[in-house]
């Protein structure tokens, strides 16, 4: 203790509070939602939108320095949201709870703090019933409050300051009190309970799992339900305690890596801090999904599994695309310690027959049982699941698989891609390593890829649907290839990443080089809305023309995050995403509304159709897979209503062009022109203008090629737009 003392003494010296002022405040007083706010929300039921709430569901103290005073809650050595190349962890979460807590209570009182400067400000050496006071300012992630400290000054514990030992206790509530059931198997956040339960430190008992569909993955999806209410909740892995994919935390940090998500059907009682935070809704429960609280519980001991029923697990499919002949699946099947197993049956159907058949079970050694489905047709999917049940009659069914049947092997991407149903969902071969034999073409740079889990490549076989795919480029396989050169590819890893079908460790040899890509599917923005259409052009090259920009920050208020919103019909409702995840397309700042505007027209929009954060988007390459429309003024006398910038005319161009602006309010008007590095190289107006519009000629002959920025600055509006020059 007397070392943790020295150490906090240290940093008592080295962070004395700022010098700028601040407001002292309670966290009951950050989380007060106005009312008003909290009726509109309500209001609109499940028509409530991302935007609605982040617009009515703001903390008044938004954007203030605050200095707040808490009791540490959890321990910020088991923190892992973030990413962790070369084992630097950006940043850290825990929750605290006010010290008025213990006069006033609980609720309303709990904060998530996100340190971003965690290795000045010392917060990760803190304990559990540390107090401490903290001066920071508030902030959002998507719908989330977070409050990120610039000082943490340790003023001792909750034995030291003389709070009782309850202050620390979790508030005991049922689902429905955090989300309400509104349908079968929807649910949506209890807005009358809101500012006293976001955020909160949370016990649920005697509540069942209801999916948990990939217990020892990466990242386990798990939800739970209270049978009486029919309310669900879901878990939200910020905590090391329940994930398994950092292997590259520092000791510094209890990154395990060994959780197995509660089988389906366990009943459980579970303890953390509910959380509205993402629209990240893998069981599409929300109603919707961006309102909709999960919970997040933070050590081992927080989940605790009173009984299960029989516990499926190790469910192995064939390997690989069987042909004509029966297939043997199997699952480990155990009952809990006080029963006994009485059956174990496989249910599946097929595409060309959906009625359910069963295939009953053969104990083949230890807790082992395979099942053996009978040969089916060329082409057909196969789906299957297992169901166990005890000598109580408790029954368990595990997640459901599926096989696709192939006489002649996996030869087209499509027999990679193809859902049974031609709906949403993963790959028929995920998590395998299968053979294959399929010819594809590069439609993307890899020079342009992105980084991280996300460096990949895009190819296609075809221009039908389901034929294109991504490629993990980790290693760089395709250094020197081209789009428009041919892959033959023999074996790959099929892999999932968030929803995003992906090939890893791929072999292959290059078969054609200086080829053309193919041509990118043609469609509307209103195509790719239908999730089901836009599954089956994901990893495609797709195109939508004549387009306008409906908001140049797709996660505003929260952002810019590289993603704008274009729209075919010029509607929010019908826009798809565009993003910057290659490396070749980079704003200012990660911010869009650097080169385009609000509802600035786009000729088209063209690149590889992704899919991350529960939203496909289209990845363009470069800034010449967005072109901006180039039309030629039309004389009016109609005087301008709206101050606008134009687009030059022509562009590209070489060397001279045309600017074209209205100006809506008489006053100064500076129109200037600035090079890919923010400098200024050419001032085309500084002057006052009347209302009426005007056309500036632009001469770039002492400029290189490449990209420019032009940027008004009226009396009522600042826009800007981008133009190239091409010598």
């Amino acid at each position: 203790m007397k070392r943790r003392v020295t150490t906090w003494i240290a940093f008592l010296v080295l962070l004395a509070p700022a010098a700028w002022a601040q407001t002292d405040v309670t966290i009951r007083q950050i989380n007060a939602i106005p009312q008003a706010g909290i009726d509109a929300v309500k209001a609109l039921g499940a028509d409530v939108t991302t935007t609605d709430i982040t617009t009515n569901v703001r903390s008044e103290y938004l954007g203030e320095s605050l200095r707040i005073t808490g009791v540490v809650l959890s321990d910020p050595r088991y923190s892992g949201l973030s990413s962790a190349p070369n084992g630097t962890v950006s940043r850290i979460h825990f929750f605290v709870r006010d010290t008025t807590a213990a006069t006033l209570g609980p609720a309303g009182n709990d904060l998530q703090i996100v340190d971003g400067n965690y290795s000045t400000t010392g917060s990760l050496g803190l304990f559990v019933g540390d107090v401490v006071t903290m001066v920071g300012d508030l902030a959002y992630f998507g719908t989330g409050v977070q409050f990120s400290p610039q000082s943490v000054e340790f003023i001792g514990t909750v034995e030291d300051r003389g709070l009782p030992s309850s202050i620390l206790d979790p508030v005991t509530v049922t689902i429905d009190q955090i989300n309400q059931s509104t349908g079968d198997f929807l649910v949506r956040a209890n807005w009358d309970n809101f500012n006293d339960l976001n955020q909160q430190y949370v016990r649920i008992e005697g509540v069942q799992v209801w999916q948990s569909p990939n217990r020892t993955d990466s990242r386990p999806n798990w939800a739970l339900r209270d049978p009486s209410t029919g309310a669900i909740i879901q878990n939200d892995d910020i905590s090391l305690a329940y994930r398994n994919d950092r292997s590259d935390y520092t000791s510094e940090f209890f990154a395990t890596n060994d959780f197995t998500a509660p089988p389906p059907g366990a009943s459980v009682n579970i303890q953390g801090f509910a959380l509205l935070r993402t629209n990240f809704d893998p069981f599409t429960i929300g109603d919707p999904a961006a309102a909709m609280l999960k919970i997040v519980p933070w050590t081992p001991a927080d989940l605790e599994i009173t009984q299960t029923p029989p516990n499926i697990e190790n469910l192995v499919g064939p390997s690989g695309a069987p042909g004509n002949a029966p297939v043997t699946v199997s699952a480990d099947v155990t009952a809990d310690q006080t029963r006994t197993i009485s059956s174990v049956r496989v249910l599946y159907s097929t595409t060309s027959n959906p009625t359910e058949q069963d295939v009953m079970g053969v104990l083949s050694g230890g807790n082992t049982y395979t099942f053996e489905i009978e040969a089916q047709g060329d082409g057909d999917f196969v789906t299957w699941q297992v169901e166990a049940t005890d000598n109580t009659g408790a029954t368990s069914l595990s997640t459901t698989r599926s096989y696709r049947v192939l006489y002649g092997g996996i030869t087209t991407v499509s027999h990679l891609q193809r859902t049974a149903q031609d709906t949403e969902g993963d790959s028929p071969f995920v998590g395998q390593t299968v053979p294959m034999d399929i010819t594809v073409v590069l439609m993307t740079d890899p020079a342009n890829a992105g980084t991280g889990q996300d460096d990949v490549v895009a190819v296609q076989d075809s221009n039908d649907p389901w034929s294109g795919i991504a490629i993990y480029n980790q290693g760089t396989p395709f250094a020197g290839n081209s789009p428009g050169d041919a892959i033959h590819i023999t074996e790959a890893l099929v892999y999932e990443r968030y929803g995003m079908t992906q090939l890893r460790n791929v072999t292959f040899e290059v078969v054609g080089v200086g080829g053309d890509p193919l041509a990118p599917a043609v469609v509307s923005t209103g195509q790719l809305v239908d999730r089901n259409i836009a599954e089956s052009l994901e990893g495609m090259f797709v195109r939508v023309e004549n387009v306008t920009v409906v908001a140049t920050n797709a996660d505003a208020p929260s952002g810019p995050y590289g993603e704008f919103l274009a729209s075919s019909d010029g509607t929010v409702g019908n826009a798809v995403r565009v993003n910057d995840q290659s490396r070749g397309l980079v704003y200012e700042g990660n911010d869009p509304g650097t080169v385009f505007s609000l509802e600035q027209d786009l000729d088209f929009v063209q690149g590889t159709l992704w899919y991350s954060f529960s939203n496909f988007k289209i990845e363009p390459a470069t800034l010449a897979d967005i072109q901006i429309h180039s039309g030629v003024a039309v004389e009016d006398e109609t005087l301008p209503t709206t101050s606008r910038l134009h687009q030059n005319f022509p562009n590209p161009f070489n060397p001279t062009t045309s600017i074209l602006y209205d100006v809506a309010v008489t006053g100064r008007v500076r129109l200037a022109v600035y090079d890919a590095l923010g400098r200024e190289v050419a001032l085309l107006a500084d002057d006052e203008r009347t209302v009426g519009s005007y056309t500036v000629q632009f001469d770039a002959s002492r400029l290189a090629s490449g990209l420019y920025v032009y940027r008004m600055t009226t009396a009522d509006r600042t826009v800007t737009r981008t133009m190239t020059l091409v010598k």
